[in-house]
């Protein structure tokens, strides 16, 4: 399905003597991929004495995941 928000050209021209004028195409579906970030829900298991550790402990367990994701992938 083809989305359309364009302006007219001529009205484009119009309001804008003298400058360069042209059509563009854009994927806004690639480029929303691409500029939108984007949580996702991931299960996973730890052992109970971590989870109870770590919740005492104040711990953002989404936060740490991400934080240690980010380091292991680079």
């Amino acid at each position: 399905m083809v989305r359309r928000f364009s302006s007219p050209i001529e009205k484009i021209r119009k309001d804008n003597p003298g400058e360069v004028v042209t059509y563009i195409l854009a994927d806004m579906k690639e480029a929303n991929e691409i500029t939108k970030p984007a949580t996702i829900m991931k299960n996973t298991s730890i052992p109970r004495d971590l989870a109870i550790a770590g919740e005492k402990a104040g711990i953002n367990f989404s936060k740490l995941l991400t934080e240690a994701l980010k380091i292991k992938l680079s």
